[in-house]
């Protein structure tokens, strides 16, 4: 079987370890006269500074859900398959598994459409976007809440990964449907721990479906 080049955006986890709500993050920011961080980038250095000991790498510090397809990812990768990982963060924008971080809650899960796509400018999410894709993907995958699928993809604000890739495979809740066209394949899944499932038995395929099996008129949701 041909070498495949793959990509996948997942959104980070709420999950952390260590939480930022442990008592001894907690008591290290008050010492330095800082709340916890939340979209406050602006902040990252003093953040930094203060934690220091609680900086890790993005791989190490989300748990939960996410470690189970960073594992599977990592399991993946080899002869058949070229696969890199990106994580689609509130905080951060879209980083990379080895991107040394600290801990932080925010989320923009009750963010209105508006809110999001100034966030989306705000991280130079678009940016980001059409660097790492220019590197030339065979199939692109997003397992992700639907606001954070929309810092990435929402065609009203000029951003459209279903352009940017041959094969476009996107994991979300059911009401982001609206955001493609029949050509994406689309599985409106609410649940975390079952789009991560998901995932996995779509990656498990990979190793066995030809290219064709991903591409045009797709769409099991039923759309």
């Amino acid at each position: 079987m041909p070498h495949r080049r793959v990509v996948v955006f997942s959104s980070a986890a709420t999950r952390m370890a260590p939480s930022p709500l442990d008592p001894e993050i907690v008591n290290l920011l008050k010492k330095s006269g800082l709340g916890i961080p939340g979209s406050d980038l602006q902040l990252e250095q003093e953040y930094r500074v203060a934690l220091s000991p609680y900086i890790k790498r993005v791989r190490d510090l989300f748990r939960g859900s996410f470690q189970h397809m960073s594992s599977a990812i990592q399991d993946a990768n080899g002869a058949c398959l070229g696969i890199d990982h990106y994580v689609i963060s509130p905080r951060y924008g879209i980083i990379d598994l080895d991107e040394r971080i600290i801990p932080y809650r925010f989320s923009l899960a009750r963010s209105s459409r508006a809110e999001v796509q100034q966030a989306s400018a705000r991280l130079g999410i678009g940016e980001r976007l059409r660097e790492i894709m220019s590197k030339g993907y065979d199939l692109c995958f997003v397992v992700a809440n639907k606001n954070d699928l929309m810092l990435l993809h929402d065609p009203s604000s000029g951003k459209d990964l279903a352009s940017m890739c041959p094969s476009l495979t996107v994991i979300s809740a059911g009401s982001a449907s609206f955001l493609f066209d029949e050509k994406v394949r689309f599985f409106g899944i609410s649940n975390i721990g079952k789009r991560s499932r998901k995932f996995l038995h779509l990656l498990n395929e990979l190793t066995t479906l030809p290219l064709s099996n991903y591409n045009g008129n797709q769409n099991p949701d039923g759309r």
